[in-house]
């Protein structure tokens, strides 16, 4: 028998760790951890302290905001294992890292990142597709300050993309929200519970019967 629909209280935050980042995206961060803070949740997240992760953090103790950061053994030095954190759980892989930073969470927010963050976005996504997890994903989608539109564009496109070549169905995009600000992603979350609406498995995976047209 399933529970009940439960409040969201805790959240994983997948971001970068780059220190070349413009100071808009080290903005999105900060506002990021603040409100996560502010909203009475535990924010888990990679655990480093620097770039994107060390920004929303900080910012998250400092509102007062509880924060447990998962890192790997060899990661904890480049990307600066923060001390600070209220709770650090070092493992030996990022395999362990990532079942643990999805394991602790109700829901899942994706912020600006690069190859890392692109990696732990797909693989929940695919985790809920699957069925794996029932759990809320929320892409925050902020404007671009180096190029325009907004960052995950490109993204979102090449989603289209796969769908007009039927790669993907069209219902894997109702799977994950994007919101263009962190402001958005933590009133979406006061509406939200876990576990979400399951996936429905057959509605999402492209067909394996259908006939391939050319």
């Amino acid at each position: 028998m399933s529970r009940p629909p439960q409040p969201i209280t805790a959240v994983t935050v997948y971001c970068s760790s780059s220190t070349e980042l413009h100071r808009d995206h080290l903005a999105v961060a900060r506002r990021t951890g603040e409100l996560i803070a502010r909203s009475g949740r535990t924010l888990i997240y990679g655990g480093g302290k620097i770039g994107l992760m060390g920004e929303m953090a900080r910012a998250a103790r400092e509102g007062g905001g509880y924060v447990v950061g998962i890192i790997t053994e060899r990661l904890k030095h480049a990307e600066q294992l923060d001390p600070d954190n209220h709770e650090n759980v070092v493992v030996a892989s990022m395999r362990q890292r990532k079942a643990l930073l999805e394991a602790r969470a109700d829901a899942m927010i994706v912020l600006p990142g690069g190859l890392g963050t692109l990696e732990e976005f797909f693989e929940i996504l695919v985790g809920r597709l699957l069925g794996e997890h029932h759990k809320p994903i929320l892409v925050v989608n902020p404007p671009d300050p180096e190029a325009g539109g907004a960052y995950y564009d490109p993204l979102l496109s090449m989603f289209d993309h796969m769908v007009r070549n039927r790669f993907a169905r069209a219902g894997v995009r109702e799977l994950f929200e994007v919101l263009p600000s962190p402001e958005e992603v933590v009133q979406r979350l006061d509406a939200l519970s876990v576990p979400a609406e399951p996936a429905d498995f057959a509605r999402f995976m492209p067909s394996a019967d259908a006939q391939a047209t050319r």
